[in-house]
């Protein structure tokens, strides 16, 4: 397909998500049996593998293809919203201020452009979130889902996309 093509051009260099890790043995070391700081810190060194260096023509056709799928969406009257889901610290650190601040108007604008709701989940609670409600640099654990889901509940009671997607499906019935 043409978005395969475009995309595998990408690709080229190998993003390992899991590296075993080998004890003074040289015996290769089983992911059940790590601890939750060295799961940690395989998934830092994976995430800085992903953005550094940071390639430009990469970001510009991630941001074109989200802005095609919401413009579908939009085109197509699915009902949508876009949640920017809270993040570890890490993970602001290892993309810097100005990539992060940069991945953030790149969905704010496609947002925007095609009439879209955007809810920054990062922004209302960002100082309630800490180290342990996280699992990885940007996948909640136990206690940050909880944390989310009282958070993200009053984002579904003033959100006009979803109340509106119930209306759909109640008037389909």
């Amino acid at each position: 397909s043409e978005t395969f093509s475009a995309a595998s051009k990408f690709f080229d260099r190998p993003i390992a998500l899991w590296q075993p890790i080998t004890t003074s043995s040289q015996q290769t070391t089983n992911e059940d049996d790590l601890t939750s700081e060295q799961r940690f810190a395989i998934d830092v060194a994976s995430y800085k593998a992903r953005y550094h260096p940071f390639c430009q023509d990469y970001f510009d056709f991630q941001r074109d293809s989200f802005a095609r799928l919401l413009q579908e969406c939009h085109e197509n009257s699915v009902p949508i919203i876009v949640l920017n889901m809270p993040l570890a610290d890490s993970n602001h650190e290892i993309l810097g201020p100005h990539l992060f601040s940069k991945y953030k108007e790149a969905i704010r604008s496609a947002c925007k452009g095609a009439g879209v709701e955007f809810v920054d989940m990062q922004e209302p609670a960002s100082d309630s979130y800490e180290a342990v409600d996280f699992i990885d640099t940007c996948h909640l654990s136990r206690s940050g889902a909880l944390k989310f889901m009282k958070d993200f509940s009053v984002v579904m009671k003033k959100s006009e996309t979803i109340q509106n997607a119930f209306l759909l499906k109640s008037k389909s019935r």
